[in-house]
This record gives structure tokens, sequence and C-alpha cells, in this order.
């Protein structure tokens, strides 16, 4: 089963039509996004509309849930306050009313949807215009049904605005502005003072100084600039201080993670595809980047295969594309798996880069798909492969070592069933990630 991600999706209903955004395509979807992790797909909705529009979310209503072809989605009914305008990625807004503007499958089966229901959800008259309000509004003091445009207790002339001070003289919000209307007052004549209890005076607020905010906001920068230094030369800062303290660091195990070989399949038919001409395998230079990296995993692999009798690999330069973005996702993104956050694994990213996923076996047999071998792997002591020097070749030999100690990387290193290989590598700082894509 496909991994589904937890989208917060908003809908914003107004008298022009339903809010939708676009990136640029000129493909329209509905506002929100997915939920991080923690975050419940009801704040992701609010926070995403609010980084796309600008709109803040005043009342938010549950409607129901869609699921798309890769998103879980929980859509609901926004009232929100504000201009909308694009922001951050989004570069256009329009309201959709049924045909005006281009949308994508998703949405147009989400309003359609909501239209469906639109019916059974109950529709309020404003008091004060007159105007029919899916999500109204009631006044906490007079008690009044109202719009969004006659919410405030100063835009539909609250009856109860004169009687504050005695009915509600505890309202913190009443308070607020009781303290407002005096202070002009207060000014002109001394017998005046608010009505607010004796246990909790009147005192003008003091505004602070320019100069205090001043020092705050110049130690608020000088704290991040330290702690931001601190960071940025960890890799020296925590060792001399556990060195000084004492304590002695425990050697770093290598991180890998096996995948399954391919199902192998019965064909009818057999057919053959279209191969990629591979090209020649590069040459290892003494400065140690990523690609000498590859370059000595590929060697060892094969030294590895002519060592058990099985026939060498071919370096596949396309094969080594999908895996260099699969190990530069992996750095970028902060996670270590065979299946991306988009939820695709290796065959189906080999399958977005149009490789040919289909290998005939000969009698009637092929095979779908390609296998993988990811590992990451530091230097210095490394515990159960030794000391490992910052060098392509240290850090491919090791690397091919830990996978060869791993059943599962070793099937795939070893089956004389492959007969390419193509492999990325990226830095992020502390580990060398690296993936192995056979076929």
């Amino acid at each position: 089963m496909a991994h589904k991600r937890r989208r917060g999706t908003a809908i914003v209903d107004t008298p022009n039509g339903i809010l939708v955004v676009s990136e640029g395509a000129r493909i329209y979807h509905l506002p929100g996004g997915v939920a991080r992790k923690g975050e419940s797909r009801r704040k992701a909705a609010i926070r995403e509309l609010r980084e796309e529009t600008g709109l803040i979310a005043v009342d938010c209503s549950y409607l129901f849930e869609y699921t798309s072809h890769s998103n879980q989605h929980k859509v609901f009914l926004m009232k929100c306050t504000g201009t909308a305008e694009p922001k951050n990625e989004i570069k256009h807004l329009a309201y959709f009313d049924g045909s005006n503007v281009n949308v994508s499958d998703t949405t147009k089966k989400i309003i359609e949807r909501y239209h469906g229901i639109r019916s059974a959800l109950s529709l309020k008259r404003c008091e004060v215009c007159g105007r029919d309000d899916i999500l109204p509004f009631k006044c906490n003091y007079c008690g009044k049904t109202l719009c969004s445009d006659h919410r405030l207790p100063e835009s539909h002339n609250c009856t109860s605005l004169s009687e504050i001070p005695t009915l509600h003289p505890y309202a913190p919000d009443m308070k607020r502005r009781l303290a407002k209307w005096s202070e002009e007052d207060y000014d002109k004549s001394k017998n005046y003072r608010p009505i607010i209890p004796p246990e909790t005076p009147y005192h003008p607020r003091k505004h602070k100084s320019k100069p205090q905010l001043l020092k705050r906001i110049i130690a608020f920068l000088l704290i991040i600039i330290f702690v931001g230094g601190l960071y940025h030369h960890r890799a020296f800062v925590i060792p001399t201080f556990l060195k000084f303290i004492g304590y002695e660091a425990p050697e770093i195990a290598p991180t890998v993670t096996p995948i399954q070989t391919p199902v192998t399949t019965p064909s009818q038919t057999p057919t053959s595809s279209p191969i990629p001409t591979p090209t020649s395998t590069p040459t290892i230079t003494s400065q140690p980047n990523t690609t000498d990296i590859e370059v000595a995993i590929f060697i060892y692999t094969n030294i590895e295969r002519r060592n058990h009798g099985v026939e060498e690999l071919i370096w596949d330069e396309q094969l080594s594309e999908i895996a260099r973005a699969h190990s530069r996702d992996m750095v970028q993104n902060d996670f270590f798996s065979h299946v991306n956050l988009e939820g695709e694994d290796p065959t189906a990213r080999a399958k977005r880069y149009g490789y040919p996923l289909r290998k005939e076996l000969g009698g009637g047999w092929y095979r779908e798909g390609i296998a993988e071998n990811i590992g990451a792997m530091p230097t210095g002591n490394v515990l159960g492969v030794g000391y490992v020097s910052n060098d392509a070749d240290s850090i491919a030999k090791a690397q091919v070592e830990s996978w060869m100690s791993s059943s599962g990387h070793r099937s795939n290193i070893l089956d004389p069933s492959y007969n390419r290989l193509g492999v990325g590598v990226a830095y992020d700082g502390l580990y060398y990630i690296s993936t192995q894509n056979f076929w």
C-alpha cells in the first residue's frame, strides 16, 4: 500500500466564488498543505492558508475527508479576515465559480462534494444586513446573529455598549476599551475615573524606552550569533568539551538498511526493453570528492563479485543519476529510507526517470524493477569497521565491506542476474550517504 501524505485543505467560500491558488502553472488548487510531524491537519490548513494568502482564519469547521492519488485530505470550511494576496510560492489567486479557471481534478472533486453537502449546512441570516451566512457569528453581549462584516459590537451598534461598565466590569476586552476611552477624559478632568473594581486599580500603560528596547534586541542577536557559532563548529566544540570533562565518546557505527530483491515473475510473451548505452568506467582523481567515492564503490563492488566467481557489473550512468538524486534527496530532506517523502520506492523513482524496468531473464521469465542498497559511512574510528580515512578509497572500501557483512545488501551485490550498476553519493556534513541501484 502506497504511503499517502496527511494534508489539511481549506475551503474559503466568498460571494465571488471559492478561493483557489496556483504556483505559476495556471492550474489552480485549494489552499492548504501537508501536516508537519506532530501537527494536526486542522492546524496545517490554517497555517498554510495564512502563509499562501495572508488570510487569518477566525472560524474553522470540519467538513469531510477525501483521498486522492497521493494525499489524505481533511477538508475544512474557513471563515477568514484580511485581504487575500499571493505569498511565498503562490503566484496567482482566483475565485472559482464553476468554470472560470482551470483547477486540478482533486480540487474539482472536493468542491463538487462540498456543493453537494452545502445545502445540508445551516444558513443563518445576519440581523443587520440580512445576508445569509454559513458560519455566522453571535454577539457575546447582545446575542444577535451576525455576519463577518458586523461581528464587532461597534459594527452593529450593540445595545450593551452603554452598559459595559456595569454589565461587564471584569471582562478583559471591555476593561481595555474602557481604559482607552478614559485616558482623554482623565487628562481633562482629574475627578474622572474609569469604573473598575478597587482591587484592580487603573494604571496608565508605560511604554519601554527606545534605548532599553534596543539593548534587548542587541542581546538577542548576540545570543543567536553565539549559538549559531557553536552549532557551525560543533565538530570541534563537542569533542573538546567532552575531553575537558573527561568523557570518552563511543565509536560511531555506520547506518545501513537492506531492501528486498525485486520479485521475479514469469512472462507469457517475453519482450525486450530498450537499454541505455553504458559509459566507460571513470577513473579516480586525487581530489576526494563524491564522484571519486562513487567510482571507488563501483570498483570494490566488482572486486567482491570477481572474488566470488560472479560476472562483473557494467557502469550505468543513467542508474547513477537516479542513485545520486536519491542520496541528495536524503541529505537535503533529512531522512534515510528506500522510500522518499513522495512515497516513491526505487522502482517508482526509476520509472519517473524513464528507465526501462522490465528485464528478460530467459525461459519465459522476466523481472520488473530495480534493486537498491543504501548506507551512511562516517570517517574516523567507526565501530565494527576500524579507522576510516577521509579519502575516497577508504570511505568506499569501508562502505562496501559494511554492505557485505549484511545479508540483504550482500545478496544484491553478488546476485548473478544483475549486470548493470549505478552509484550515487552525497555528503551531509558528517556521513557520506551512498546509494547503489542494480539492474
